[in-house]
């Protein structure tokens, strides 16, 4: 089953709190296997958070033999592709939790992870800024259609004026297709500068 997505501060709290209920993990101490080494500063997090966890992170090549021949508690995806094969392998060496530490889920094979009695959960993209990050990167990507930044920066330094010629968001419309968290921010954005916003959600 998939938990309900916990918030950055408390994630770990709430992975402490699903291997009591769901580990069988004695005295021993619990470990959880970062699936690549990116996104380092999520592996230092829980490290700072877990002191007393073995926390392990190892190259995305090498996430699936190490998933076959060690045990782990917590198995954190990344942009890892979770499939029923990792899942096997990760639960007949004892996994107890798959806890992604961000919110995406696209990667993780939920359906068999369901099979496998193994509970799902993400972090709250609203909790750590996430959803804000991307609409803002998103409406910078916007703007630099419009007024060709590059461009703009080459006139600065050639000391030109009203060159290159842009053009504003006012007025114009925006379809925004998925409503979630990210759509909502970015549509708070395209709404304070004028532009009319439709947007699709399944």
């Amino acid at each position: 089953r998939v938990l309900k997505p916990s918030p950055l501060a408390s994630a770990w709290v709430r992975t402490r709190q699903v291997l009591s209920q769901f580990s069988s993990v004695s005295s021993k101490a619990p470990r959880v296997l970062f699936c690549g080494l990116e996104f380092k500063p999520a592996y230092e997090e829980a490290k700072r958070q877990l002191p007393d966890w073995d926390v392990v992170a190892v190259d995305r090549s090498q996430v699936f033999s190490t998933l076959n021949k060690q045990q782990f508690d917590v198995v954190v995806p990344l942009m890892y592709r979770v499939d029923k094969a990792a899942i096997d392998a990760a639960k007949i060496n004892g996994a107890s939790l798959i806890q992604q530490f961000g919110t995406g889920l696209e990667g993780v094979d939920v359906e068999a992870a369901k099979t496998a009695g193994i509970p799902v959960q993400n972090i709250s993209s609203l909790e750590v800024g996430n959803a804000a990050s991307c609409a803002e990167f998103v409406f910078f990507q916007l703007l630099s259609l419009l007024r060709n930044p590059a461009q703009l920066t080459e006139a600065i330094k050639d000391r030109q004026l009203g060159t290159p010629m842009g053009k504003t968001l006012k007025g114009r419309t925006a379809v925004i297709v998925g409503f979630g968290a990210i759509g909502q921010e970015l549509n708070q954005r395209l709404q304070a500068f004028g532009v009319k916003v439709l947007a699709f959600r399944d």
